[in-house]
């Protein structure tokens, strides 16, 4: 009991987040009578399933203090990118899509945490800065062309529904995905260095954890998933636009800040992510399914930003500097 007692206090969150999930879904329920439905619950998991490959990312830069408000353009760089070999027949299988895609988003992520490590600039301004950057440049050489008519090998990357479920293929590579920031971040050097670094960057320098380091993990881990994410849902979606990823980077955030990650760094919560980006889905398609105004929606997402941040400040977890790399919540 006392184990169990111990395991529950550590998970108060998590185990908050799941009634809140519930709770809401049996709301929506007894609106729409269909909301629970196999099929939607199904297009819940597979709509936001980018979001939760992505917010990985996000959590990792925000467990060292900092912030990435350039993922969505990362996102429409790295889809023009593979489209654009696709379509031209450079690029023939999926491995190499997937891996083109990841090394172009692990190029731009080291990009903003080269100009944050080694020049020591914001986080804030150095990716603001390149998402101005990479948007202004796509729109200056592709204006509002899209590419379209990829082929079908290259969709099936994520159409695809293994095991005879609904689930598309990137619900399971989301999962995957989580698994291995576990792994990472509970069981792994690295993960303690990036919290390290994120609840105290001067102690961690004394005991041979460069902040440095920490960073550039961190804001290269962001474009791997940025680019994995991109691969998946331009193969979804059928197209590539360079205005695709608009607000990507708030709904990140507010997955990774409401799944308990604190904003001032050092500590996480791999399974409070996973839970933050699947309650946004359900109150999306909760919203949608409601027949709600789409400017309602964006106030209920800016509701539930605040909400999270004041119950963070409230349970004191945004004294993250003031923690060690004990502040693992896996």
């Amino acid at each position: 009991m006392k184990e169990f007692a111990r395991l529950m206090q550590n998970r108060k969150r998590e185990a908050i987040m799941v009634l809140i999930i519930v709770v809401i879904s049996l709301i929506f329920q007894s609106i729409n009578g269909s909301f629970l439905r196999f099929s939607n619950i199904a297009n819940i998991f597979s709509g936001y399933a980018v979001y939760g490959i992505m917010a990985i990312g996000m959590m990792l830069v925000i467990a060292t203090g900092n912030i990435d408000v350039s993922v969505g353009a990362q996102l429409a760089v790295v889809s023009m990118i593979v489209s654009s070999l696709v379509a031209e027949g450079l690029i023939t299988s999926w491995p190499v899509a997937v891996l083109c895609g990841m090394a172009a988003g692990l190029a731009l992520g080291l990009v903003n945490g080269l100009l944050v490590a080694v020049l020591k600039l914001p986080a804030i301004i150095v990716t603001l800065g390149t998402l101005n950057i990479m948007r202004g440049t796509m729109l200056l050489i592709l204006g509002s062309s899209w590419i379209s008519g990829l082929p079908a090998w290259f969709t099936a990357i994520a159409r695809t529904m293994p095991f005879g479920l609904r689930f598309k293929m990137t619900v399971y590579v989301w999962l995957c995905v989580s698994l291995l920031a576990y792994l990472m971040m509970y069981h792994m050097v690295l993960g303690r260095r990036v919290l390290a670094v994120g609840a105290n960057p001067e102690g961690a320098e004394r005991i041979g954890f460069k902040a440095s380091s920490a960073y550039l993990l961190a804001f290269g881990t962001m474009g791997l998933t940025s680019g994995l994410a991109a691969v998946f849902y331009t193969a979804n979606v059928g197209i590539a636009q360079p205005v695709a990823g608009i607000g990507y980077e708030m709904t990140l955030i507010a997955a990774v800040v409401i799944g308990g990650t604190s904003f001032t760094g050092g500590r996480i919560s791999v399974l409070g992510t996973f839970l933050g980006v699947l309650l946004l889905s359900i109150i999306e398609s909760g919203l949608v399914i409601s027949k709600v105004p789409v400017y309602w929606q964006e106030l209920v997402k800016g509701a539930v930003i605040i909400i999270a941040i004041l119950s963070l400040a409230f349970q004191g977890l945004t004294g993250g500097r003031r923690h060690t790399g004990k502040g693992v919540r896996p």
